[in-house]
């Protein structure tokens, strides 16, 4: 743990930590975990604070607008940033353009899931129903709602959107109703969310992998795009946009502050967003929550985001064409 009053500015100071999603999910966990060791590393109170709305724009929105003094930081959705461009112009925001990025907490890896009722348990198996596959989507913005599409667009498979689940716990219900058939969701979520079958995950989880072997990889060496080409749509097209898809999710989920840091501020609230994240007991905490972390420093990140803004770009055109397909 990094000494107390690493930021000798803030100490004792009250810190605004800004994390746009409602409390009880995924992303109010992971602002929660860190909400400890950022106090112990600053040596200041910190109190997390949910503004929620449009997958979490609208809590982004309100940090890229604070005074940029320290004193109001945030958790920020870089992956689902990098394609607001291509989504929602007008909406758009730059995890560099508008934040000043502190730290990474951990990479971005959305995961489809479908219900029991489906009756399938593979991801080959739903290629053997012959039907379309229809997923709920909380919102047309977020990350879930894109990684959708694109599997669409990598996948020989009619995909279906339903709109109209405000959180993802009304989403989680839907499935369970059978409402329908799944969802593209976080992967960590999924392990913790009783009745959803995985049947496809982005990448694989490491050492203490609990999928390991049993549901396949979007991308990769033995991942599904190289081992199976008879589900894709356009193999070398569909490899392209899932090593993409990939490298878009080194974004992840970064602990920001407003663009225009102080450059007497700016590395100390680097450094101790960074020993927070990487602190044993963040780490411990986040083991018991189910939650894999992978924090990496300011730099570091800022060269994930420069690599995943590059996918993006493909990704973009990519989403263009699902849209006039009636896939997103």
């Amino acid at each position: 743990m990094a000494p107390r009053g690493i930021c000798p500015e803030l100490a004792g100071e009250r810190i605004r930590f800004l994390v746009g999603a409602p409390p009880g999910g995924s992303v109010n966990r992971l602002s929660r975990l860190i909400e400890p060791g950022l106090e112990a590393a600053l040596g200041a109170e910190v109190v997390v604070e949910n503004v929620a709305g449009a997958g979490g724009l609208v809590g982004a929105h309100r940090l890229s607008r604070a005074r940029p003094d320290g004193r109001t930081v945030g958790l920020v959705g870089g992956t689902a940033m990098l394609l607001l461009p291509y989504n929602s112009p007008r909406h758009a925001l730059d995890p560099e353009r508008d934040f000043d990025v502190l730290t990474r907490l951990r990479d971005d890896r959305p995961a489809l899931a479908v219900g029991t009722h489906v009756g399938v348990t593979t991801f080959d198996e739903v290629f053997r129903t012959g039907r379309p596959l229809v997923l709920g989507r909380t919102g047309p913005l977020g990350l879930s709602t894109s990684t959708s599409a694109l599997f669409g667009e990598i996948f020989d498979i009619e995909i279906h959107l339903v709109d109209g689940y405000q959180g993802s716990g009304l989403l989680f219900a839907g499935v369970r109703r059978g409402e329908v058939d799944g969802a593209v969701i976080d992967e960590h979520t999924i392990m913790r969310t009783p009745g959803l079958v995985p049947l496809l995950r982005m990448t694989g989880g490491g050492e203490e992998d609990p999928w390991e072997g049993r549901v396949p990889m979007l991308s990769g060496p033995d991942s599904i795009v190289e081992t199976r080409p008879d589900l894709l749509r356009e193999p070398s097209a569909s490899r392209t946009l899932a090593r993409a898809l990939q490298t878009l999710g080194q974004a992840g989920r970064v602990v920001a502050a407003p663009r225009g840091l102080p450059p007497s501020l700016r590395p100390c609230l680097e450094a101790a967003a960074y020993a927070a994240a990487v602190s044993p007991e963040v780490s411990e905490s986040a083991r018991r929550e189910g939650q894999v972390l992978a924090p990496l420093p300011a730099a570091e990140a800022r060269r994930r985001i420069a690599a995943a803004r590059e996918a993006a770009v493909q990704l973009g055109r990519a989403l263009e064409v699902a849209r006039h397909r009636g896939r997103a």
